[in-house]
């Protein structure tokens, strides 16, 4: 896309604008017609209307410049007007423009010359303009975003796509085929209900395709499972301003309308590295391990959710097997219970380092721990023993939490019971075999050879040959 940029003024355009590449253009509002109509895409007005004797003549004029699928953004002074007016007689006369403006009888001036933000808006809609998006300083202006109101006699077709297994995709391809012979007014709109939805992708591949330009999206994007949904239908009052308003994507989050923007990084961009205190690993592209990188954080924008939430410095942190299994791509995500699969990043799960004040920690969490740092609920930290290294607290979280949850939690292990734990000198064997033993049982286990038997009995002296079996023997005493 190709943007040309021109400014427009009675005075000449000075030569620091001119050396950003923006075109200048001597025109004066108050005497000169639009010419060429049509041409503009967004045009930008910054404090001109209320200056024009006639405001709608002056508006008219300029909405000529637009073309119809165009924006204006206006910005004019709306608050506190006499310091407002003020400020500009020091740098510019008004030209007499606030006896001219009395002729302007169809809008309440203030000060001579200034609107209140509601009169804006009542000019915007006399000339069939919608205001797509407000803001206000809150001390002097506010900021409006217009566009023409779509007044189309082609009913829209409204197409919900919140079926993940895709059912609707013949269906769809139908009502494309039939859209490409539509007339320019028609319009497709796909509403995506759903949390983990494809719609924002999908809707940027669809747009390419033929008829793609008469397609729009709505995606409701609640956070909070409290807020209230929108009612989508074709004569629900929340439909049809989003009709009017005709843009592409709009997007529903707790109350609020908007979008997002996608926006593909270029090959240049790709290798472009800073420097930052928050930064995470992992793979850009799953299953291929040479796409593994650091990766900024938000972290950096961490704000404490209550008491409950600690951030917390990585010094170290352990790569587990689901690590290995989900960055390889042997495991997906949506393999992992919860919602793991909507996450950019699943890989690492616990660490040692530092919390807030300085103490020494280990931790757990979902995912994002092979990191910098992380944020994480106060009651997955534990305090490292004083006889650990930090190195050594890293590698005990998940194993220890993996094997008391499924001997005491779940399979409530009692003193003098006898317990068969399978690989018991990986992670999760070992602390298996040190949970039970400290519960008073008498463990069994099996190894694949005989260092690693040797390794166990050396770690747990408890251990005797009768309580391994390895793949040279394949053979275990017990006698239950």
């Amino acid at each position: 896309m190709n943007l040309t940029y021109t400014a427009a003024d009675k005075s000449p355009l000075d030569k620091d604008a001119k050396n950003l590449g923006v075109k200048s253009s001597l025109w004066d509002l108050s005497t000169s017609t639009s010419v060429p109509p049509g041409q503009v895409h967004l045009l930008v007005l910054k404090n001109v209307l209320h200056k024009q004797a006639d405001v709608d003549t002056s508006f008219q004029t300029v909405s000529e410049m637009v073309s119809p699928n165009g924006f204006i953004l206006v910005e004019e002074v709306t608050k506190n007007f006499p310091l407002c007016l003020a400020l500009e007689a020091l740098v510019e006369k008004l030209s007499g423009e606030e006896e001219k403006s009395a002729k302007s009888s169809n809008v309440c001036r203030v000060c001579g010359c200034y609107l209140t933000e509601g009169s804006w808006v009542e000019v915007f809609s006399r000339h069939n303009y919608e205001v797509v998006y407000r803001r206000s300083d809150n001390l002097l202006s506010t900021i409006f975003l217009l566009r023409k109101k779509v007044q189309s006699t082609i009913p829209p077709i409204i197409f919900p796509i919140n079926e993940l297994e895709c059912t609707w995709l013949e269906d769809l391809k139908t009502q494309m085929k039939e859209l490409e012979k539509a007339p320019e007014d028609a319009r497709l709109w796909l509403v995506a209900e759903q949390a983990t939805n494809g719609i924002v992708g999908f809707f940027n591949c669809l747009r390419l395709e033929a008829g793609g330009e008469k397609v729009r999206s709505i995606f409701i994007s609640n956070l909070k499972s409290s807020s209230a949904r929108p009612t989508i239908t074709a004569t629900s009052p929340e439909f049809q301003s989003l009709a009017e308003k005709d843009l592409t994507v709009n997007i529903y989050r707790d109350g609020n309308w908007g979008c997002f923007k996608h926006i593909p990084i270029q090959d240049n961009e790709s290798g472009t590295e800073k420097t930052t205190e928050y930064a995470y690993v992992n793979v850009t592209t799953r299953g291929d391990l040479s796409s593994l990188k650091w990766i900024e954080s938000p972290l950096k924008f961490f704000h404490k959710n209550g008491h409950n939430t600690e951030l917390c410095s990585v010094y170290y942190t352990s790569l587990n097997f689901r690590d290995v299994m989900l960055a390889t791509g042997k495991l997906p995500p949506d393999a992992i219970p919860g919602d793991m699969a909507t996450q950019d990043c699943v890989l690492g799960m616990e660490f040692a380092g530092r919390d807030s004040a300085g103490k020494r920690i280990m931790g757990i969490l979902p995912a994002k721990g092979l990191a910098t740092a992380v944020d994480t609920e106060k009651r997955f930290l534990w305090d490292i023993p004083d006889n650990w290294s930090m190195e050594e607290a890293a590698t005990v979280p998940v194993v220890y939490c993996t094997a008391y949850y499924a001997l005491v939690t779940r399979g409530r292990i009692q003193r003098g019971e006898r317990v068969l734990i399978h690989s018991g000198s990986g992670g999760v064997g070992q602390a298996a075999i040190s949970v039970a033993l400290s519960y008073g049982c008498e463990v069994f286990t099996t190894v694949g050879s005989k260092e690693k038997k040797e390794y166990l009995k050396s770690i747990f002296p408890q251990l005797q040959d009768r309580n391994f079996s390895t793949q040279e023997t394949f053979h275990l005493n017990l006698t239950f």
